[in-house]
């Protein structure tokens, strides 16, 4: 779960949890700390301070190919587009009403 704080509308927030910076990234495992980044820190330098905090799952096996990959079905008759346009209404004569 990812949470994003705006400390200057949660100061007593940010103060519980001893934000004094920004950015301020603090990971919590099983409810207490795991790891704290404060100040900015490139992406790749991120990634490897927080990465063993996290567990990856093993990618399921599948038989078939996946949607992406699978061909469109080809039609095995032509389409008929009369059918699904609309009749025009029938004339009918002008009513008086006097």
């Amino acid at each position: 779960k990812i949470a994003k704080l705006d400390v200057d509308a949660n100061p007593i927030t940010a103060g519980r949890f001893g934000v004094r910076a920004i950015p301020t990234m603090i990971l919590f495992k099983n409810g207490r700390e795991a790891q704290r980044v404060v100040g900015y820190v490139p992406k790749d330098k991120l990634l490897l301070q927080i990465q063993p905090h996290f567990v990856v799952a093993a990618p399921e096996k599948t038989t078939s190919p996946t949607p992406a990959m699978q061909k469109p079905p080809t039609p095995t008759t032509p389409t008929d587009t009369t059918a699904t346009k609309p009749t025009p209404p029938e004339p009918t004569a002008p009513t008086r009403t006097s």
